[in-house]
């Protein structure tokens, strides 16, 4: 339609979707960078830095990453989750196609092991978690990517 909203090659929707890798990637860069960075930090921007963190994970200790410098700020599957996300975005879209559907099945080992150990079926492993978690980071990101292009 004319004068309605389009996203054009060659217009904004060309500058969007070459910009959609950075815009995926860098929050997802700063979240998995907080995570790593979290024990590092003095006890008062610890505090200040888990506040942020604590609205988009549980921060169970048992179920965070132990580094050599202290526990991650993040569990085991969203640090891998924002990891999968950030690295996804860095790679260049042009030479990675992942189809919507793959990327959609991508999520799916994520929210099967969550909810299987939701239910209380088992206890997930760190290796596990770490695994779902990456795997569905990139393939929310490859969603995304798809969903622009």
């Amino acid at each position: 339609r004319e004068g309605a909203f389009r996203l054009e090659r060659g217009h904004l929707g060309g500058r969007l979707r070459r910009a959609a890798p950075a815009l995926a990637g860098l929050p997802a860069a700063l979240m998995a960078g907080a995570s790593l960075v979290h024990p590092l930090l003095g006890r008062r921007r610890a505090v200040m830095l888990g506040k942020l963190l604590a609205t988009t994970c549980h921060r169970i200790p048992e179920r965070c990453i132990t580094l050599p410098w202290g526990v991650s700020g993040l569990c085991a599957r969203c640090t891998a989750f924002w990891t999968g996300m950030a690295l996804l975005a860095a790679v260049p879209v042009a030479r990675l196609r992942i189809g919507f559907t793959a990327s959609v099945l991508m999520l799916v080992p994520m929210i099967a092991d969550g909810f299987m150990q939701y239910a209380g079926l088992y206890e997930s492993t760190a290796l596990l978690r770490t695994a779902t978690g990456f795997l569905a980071g990139a393939g929310f990101t490859a969603m995304l990517l798809n969903h622009l292009s």
